[in-house]
């Protein structure tokens, strides 16, 4: 089965990426006398699994190809281009969407719960 990125699922990831990577925030504030190098370590994996392998996978696509030097050129690399575009646009408004309910809901919640 190949991963077809479409903008369903560049919204989708945008959504994923605000969802994992606020708590993690919260969490890192809460904790800070944790190590710098721990600090670091749960930050780069958890832009791996909410950031950078969903991108990759439901935004650019595995099969999309490198693009050549003079991509703009070519009728085929800048349709192809546009639709990586338009993905990564719908990529950046779902996760400001998502973050604008998202981050004061778990804020809200995270102080009268979690953190009272």
């Amino acid at each position: 089965m190949t991963i077809e990125p479409t903008t369903k699922s560049a919204a989708l990831a945008g959504a994923w990426a605000v969802f994992g990577l606020v708590p993690l925030d919260a969490w890192q504030e809460h904790h800070k006398s944790i190590s710098v190098l721990a600090y670091n370590l749960s930050f780069l994996a958890a832009s791996a699994v909410f950031l950078f392998i969903p991108v990759y996978l439901f935004v650019i696509g595995p099969d999309s190809g490198p693009f050549s030097r003079a991509w703009f050129l070519s009728q085929e690399e800048r349709s192809r281009y546009g639709v990586i575009v338009k993905r990564m646009f719908v990529w950046f408004l779902c996760a400001g969407a998502f973050g604008i309910v998202w981050s004061p809901l778990f804020g809200f919640v995270g102080v009268k719960i979690f953190w009272p």
